[in-house]
């Protein structure tokens, strides 16, 4: 099997500083991958890793919260709720 080809912006991008985290589960072992998410599952729950939130927006506010996603200058994760 080829390796994909992923179009990357590196030099769009670099002048934002990005942070890259690549972790390939799909070659990881299935005990390891459930141990995992045991782990960080647990880590969340004792407040020992946080996961950032940027902004929230309701589904009907969608195209704003992906323009802020484009925009690419928030600090966290965007969240879309579904009520």
């Amino acid at each position: 099997m080829a390796e994909p080809v992923v179009p990357y912006p590196f030099y769009k991008l670099l002048p934002k500083a990005p942070t890259l985290h690549i972790i390939g589960c799909f070659t990881m072992a299935e005990d390891f991958k459930t141990q995992s998410v045991a782990d960080i599952s647990r880590w969340m729950a004792e407040g020992r890793l946080t996961s950032r939130v940027a902004r929230e927006f309701p589904l009907d506010e969608i195209a704003a919260a992906h323009e802020l996603v484009e925009e690419g200058r928030q600090v966290g994760g965007v969240v879309v709720t579904i009520d």
